[in-house]
């Protein structure tokens, strides 16, 4: 195998993928550049609200499950 063709194929493909990017930018809706991640206000937007019956329910059996940490710990 020749690694000198080889690199330059590479190299080759390097440049088609990065025109390709770039044109991609090109069409984004502000003509801006590349993309930007989501904000945490936009990951937030999606999540489900706890009822406050249900936050108390998960408090208490979260408490429960502390305190037989606690009560297996000093046993040991």
């Amino acid at each position: 195998m020749d690694t000198t063709k080889l690199i330059r194929d590479l190299r080759g493909e390097k440049g088609r993928i990065e025109r390709a990017i770039a044109a991609l930018e090109a069409l984004s809706s502000d003509g801006a550049g590349p993309q930007t991640t989501r904000t945490a206000s936009a990951n937030k937007a999606g999540r489900r609200q706890m009822s406050p019956a249900a936050r108390k329910r998960i408090s208490m059996m979260m408490k429960k499950r502390w305190a037989a940490r606690r009560k297996a710990a000093n046993k040991a």
